[in-house]
């Protein structure tokens, strides 16, 4: 039976960080189709059961029950429904100011918008509250929507998989291949303080700048970006929830020189090792 319900928010947090904009679910009709069509914000689809092909960045992917997908900001986009197993989906909307940070350390890509291991009874719970507490537009309503995003997304950080070698069986373009095969390199030995781009592509047996042209492509950084991000954001770790010494946090980042560390730490984060140590309160 085909439904179709879609409920956006007039939400008083739209200038925010981060704002459910809307949500909804279908059980679609056989065949029907979407797009192409470009938004303006992110869209989560969860595939409960069902079949369908979605369509990004000129490329198809074949969506099955258990699967979900993305649309990503200024990508054109559309699906098309499986005429024989039309599938059952579910959707929520955001935006903000650091919805891109968010999905950026989700793992995901405009280049391979797909995940998967996300908990069905766990998702059609939260679209289900959602439509609950969007009986009136009260402003305690709105906030429990609020809340109910940010557990959503916890939820898709710490339980589904995003890597296009574990998300999906079929062929993965050899260019992405390649790009996630160097992260994972580098969340490996980002500790070694000879780590460079020069190690990632030898290890991979690629050459260094068709490795850096590939990275760029898919994650919109370059690998030696990369690899900074990654040590910064394990050593804001250390130093918040930890009391280890500024120095060994240095070396345990790959960092043999701890003033030198803290000069790029302070470039990245704003603040050095030490104020952002004081400011947590974890001081001994």
């Amino acid at each position: 039976m085909y439904t179709f319900e879609d409920y956006e928010i007039g939400n008083p947090f739209s200038l925010s960080d981060l704002v459910l904009y809307y949500f909804g679910r279908e059980n679609a009709i056989p065949g029907r189709k979407y797009g192409p069509a470009v938004t303006d914000h992110y869209v989560f689809h969860f595939a409960t059961k069902g079949q369908g092909i979605f369509q990004s960045n000129g490329h198809s992917f074949h969506i099955t029950e258990g699967m979900g997908f993305v649309m990503f900001p200024e990508q054109v986009v559309g699906y098309i429904v499986d005429d024989r197993n039309p599938w059952s989906i579910s959707w929520v909307a955001f935006r903000g100011k650091h919805a891109s940070y968010i999905v950026e350390n989700l793992g995901i890509t405009p280049e391979y918008p797909i995940f998967k291991n996300w908990d069905k009874d766990e998702v059609n719970k939260t679209i289900d509250l959602l439509f609950t507490h969007n009986n009136n537009s009260s402003f305690t309503e709105i906030l429990a929507c609020q809340s109910l995003l940010y557990s959503l997304l916890y939820h898709l950080l710490t339980c589904c998989s995003f890597d296009p070698m574990e998300v999906c069986d079929e062929d993965v373009p050899v260019n992405i291949r390649h790009a996630y095969d160097a992260v994972k390199y580098i969340k490996a030995n980002y500790h070694m303080n000879d780590l460079s781009v020069d190690n990632v592509s030898s290890a991979l047996s690629l050459n260094r700048s068709y490795l850096s042209k590939i990275f760029h492509q898919v994650f919109g950084i370059s690998p030696s970006e990369y690899i900074t991000k990654i040590r910064m954001e394990r050593a804001y770790n250390l130093i918040t929830d930890t009391d280890l010494p500024i120095k060994t946090i240095a070396h345990s980042v790959g960092y043999k020189d701890p003033y030198y560390f803290s000069r790029v730490f302070k470039k990245i984060h704003k603040t050095s090792p030490l104020a952002l140590r004081k400011n947590s309160g974890n001081i001994k």
